[in-house]
């Protein structure tokens, strides 16, 4: 979570996600992927006081291919 800002009588969280797999290519050669992405999520409460998602708004994913997972600079210039 990197910030969580009051909005009325709800709260929004500015989030970063990071999700890492495997792909192969046609050859069979595996290599690594990382996926990282802010979102923005809106929460509120709802039914007997329980915190609820409202909304949820995707401001832009980053992918990059190679590299290691400790935020290593990969080949193209985009730093992870």
């Amino acid at each position: 979570m990197l910030t969580v800002e009051p909005r009325g009588n709800d709260w929004a969280a500015l989030v970063l996600e990071k999700l890492e797999g495997e792909i192969k290519d046609n050859s069979g050669k595996t290599s690594k992927i990382y996926v990282m992405g802010v979102v923005r999520d809106g929460w509120g409460k709802w039914n007997d006081n329980q915190w609820t998602l409202l909304w949820s708004r995707a401001t832009g994913p980053a992918t990059v291919e190679g590299g290691d997972s400790a935020g290593s600079q990969t080949g193209n210039g985009v730093t992870k």
